[in-house]
């Protein structure tokens, strides 16, 4: 099934630096026994994005307008190398297996568990949970999706489309991006949480807040940060999308972000 209709939808619905959210702005942790929901939902929302990527309106455009561009050969894209979620957690009150953790008192309050942004919780644990992402060129996902049921994927997706339209701009210097991510290339996610009943968990997105140190925090406590690269173009790659015709021979060792076709300004 084609992602075209629902993600380029999706796309022109995000503005570039978009965070809004209905959510509170307090803090929100999830009961420990709803962290393999999480990151279920967070695995696909991921996957949105990697199966647009791999769409005819991804990289597959990418390459049938290689020779378009203002900067280097047009074979431009980004993959998605790492994610790190950051979420705080709270043991709910009945713990699987018989034992009754209770609700516990603090000062004239009482907590227990359960989803509620801002309410007061008992006590509080952080999972930070830092994996790579393999590439997948063939990868597909078979449902369908828009900006209200994947907005972190959404919000990925428009990173990525806005950095390749940079690279079409006249008169300016090429840039290209270092393929360490040490250096950059990141992307801090605010998340919001939202209990959506029989066992569905939906991630959405929170606003971004700033510390007395200086630090970007979210402002609800959880957190996904994106860590992503230059896509390595490869021969192969651009001849199967280009056997039915296009415009010559391309270079791919010349491939990556804002990347100068020839040197000088």
């Amino acid at each position: 099934m084609s992602l075209r209709p629902v993600l380029a939808a999706l796309v022109a619905a995000l503005p570039i630096g978009g965070c809004a959210t209905t959510q509170s702005d307090r803090v929100q942790a999830i009961e420990s026994s709803s962290i393999q929901r999480v990151v279920d939902d967070m695995k696909r929302q991921v996957s949105v994005y990697v199966a647009y990527q791999n769409s005819p309106q991804g990289t597959r455009s990418v390459i049938d307008a290689s020779a378009t561009k203002a900067c280097g050969n047009g074979l431009i894209d980004l993959d998605i190398k790492s994610v790190k979620l950051e979420v705080l957690t709270t043991l709910e009150s009945s713990i699987d297996g018989g034992v009754e953790a209770g609700q516990v008192a603090i000062g004239a309050a009482t907590a227990s568990g359960g989803f509620g942004a801002g309410r007061t919780i008992s006590n509080t644990q952080e999972l930070v949970l830092a994996v790579d992402v393999p590439p997948d060129r063939s990868f597909v996902y078979a449902g369908r999706e828009n900006i209200e049921t994947a907005p972190i994927a959404g919000t990925l997706i428009n990173l990525r489309d806005a950095l390749i339209k940079a690279g079409e701009v006249q008169n300016r210097v090429c840039f290209k991006t270092t393929k360490d991510a040490d250096e950059g290339n990141t992307y801090k996610i605010a998340l919001s949480v939202e209990d959506r009943g029989g066992g569905n968990v939906a991630l959405g997105l929170a606003p971004l807040g700033v510390s007395l140190s200086g630090e970007t925090k979210s402002t609800t406590g959880n957190t996904l940060t994106v860590s992503f690269e230059p896509h390595v173009f490869n021969q192969k790659e651009v001849t199967n999308v280009r056997r039915h015709g296009g415009r010559g021979n391309i270079d791919t060792g010349q491939s990556g972000i804002f990347d100068r076709k020839e040197p000088g300004i």
